[in-house]
């Protein structure tokens, strides 16, 4: 919240030409920081002190303080891959259950994942468990940041502009397959409407509001056809494949379609490393068609680096790094079309360098106390 909250303030007071002793104290305090800081489980830490996760406070406390980064703060992003992965470590960890306002912040957080499964089981979960027959939230009795969370939530799994972009459908559940919506407002002051058939958009529509640019982000749109109301072709832009941006008139208009489908690859379910010789393997397709790469992470670094590229096989062995030297090392895996084309997600597993017996012990006596506190609490 520290880092957060500095840098946008030293953001505005550049925009503004502005400069003073506040200012002056927060340049030279900000690269001390460490906003984000992961632990021996992969995770994000709750604590400075904490190695594993839940080592320190209620394993699965119904807060999730730690991942203020990722909802409603804008550190923890797609741009910041490792801290991504980080962060669903610590979702699973703390677990699905909780009050309603709590359900209700792991729904917006699951959703900023872009796992949309995942955010409509917890919006299930949200509506049939605490929600009140009048719809209220209930917590008990009531608390209306379950209602407002909900409705976020909803809201994020459809449209998300936090990034810079405007997102559209970043985390669509596989139980809404066909569908649409109209009238959610995008950061830039954008009116978006978005309908869609068997997962794959069809046409998106964009209000500007105030005119200004506008990036919008969906797989292949720099493919797609884009119209403003009065029937001209617009010239974008091209970012990549999936993002493109153009500068928009005040209170014109537009219609994006004709978006070619694209498909991803399927990608491994889990893999493995052997802490002696840091060789890494997984479970994937017996596929000649498919490649993997394989992505390391250290030192709470906010993105990967790729140290295998489009390999055949389905086990690796790093050697260009000394486990003695690192306090953990998280890897993760993908795969790929033969040409690195439609890259998928994919699991990832973290060493360190306590041993095995130790952590398996160390985590029931945390899990034992945590159910103590809970059992307090309640009476």
């Amino acid at each position: 919240m520290i880092y957060e909250n500095g840098k946008d303030t030293l953001k505005g007071a550049e925009i503004l030409g502005e400069a003073d002793a506040t200012t002056a104290l927060l340049t030279k305090q900000i690269g001390k920081y460490d906003p984000i800081r992961i632990g021996w489980s992969g995770q994000i830490k709750e604590y400075r002190e904490e190695n594993y996760y839940g080592e320190i406070g209620e394993y699965d406390h119904r807060h999730l303080s730690q991942l203020v980064a990722l909802m409603p703060g804008t550190l923890i992003t797609h741009d910041t891959p490792a801290w991504m992965d980080a962060a669903k470590v610590t979702l699973n960890e703390r677990s699905d259950e909780s009050t309603g306002w709590a359900l209700a912040h792991r729904l917006n957080t699951w959703a900023r994942t872009g796992d949309g499964d995942r955010s409509y089981r917890l919006l299930r979960t949200l509506l049939g468990k605490r929600t009140l027959s009048n719809l209220w939230d209930t917590h008990p009795p009531f608390q209306i940041d379950g209602n407002f969370g909900g409705t976020s939530g909803m809201t994020e799994m459809l449209l998300q502009s936090h990034e810079g972009y405007v997102n559209v459908l970043p985390a669509l559940p596989a139980a809404w397959g066909t569908g649409s919506f109209e009238g959610l407002v995008a950061r830039g002051n954008f009116t978006v409407g978005a309908s869609w058939k068997d997962a794959h958009v069809e046409r998106i529509t964009v209000k500007s509001n105030k005119g200004g640019r506008l990036c919008l982000h969906y797989p292949q749109i720099a493919h797609a056809v884009i119209k403003d109301d009065r029937g001209a072709l617009v010239e974008f832009e091209r970012l990549s494949d999936d993002r493109i941006a153009f500068e928009s008139r005040s209170g014109a208009s537009y219609v994006c379609d004709a978006i070619p489908a694209v498909s991803i690859v399927v990608g491994p379910e889990s893999i493995k490393v052997d802490a002696e010789s840091l060789t890494v393997s997984w479970n994937g397709r017996a596929d000649d068609a498919v490649r993997y790469n394989v992505y390391r992470n250290t030192k709470s670094a906010p993105v990967y680096e790729k140290i295998a590229d489009r390999i055949e096989g389905r086990s690796f062995t790093d050697k260009t790094i000394a486990f003695a030297a690192e306090d953990y090392i998280t890897y993760k895996v993908t795969a790929c079309r033969a040409d690195g084309s439609g890259e998928s997600g994919g699991p990832t597993r973290t060493i360190c360098h306590a041993t095995r017996i130790y952590k398996e012990r160390y985590l029931r006596q945390i899990r034992a106390a945590s159910q103590v506190v809970r059992t307090s609490d309640a009476l």
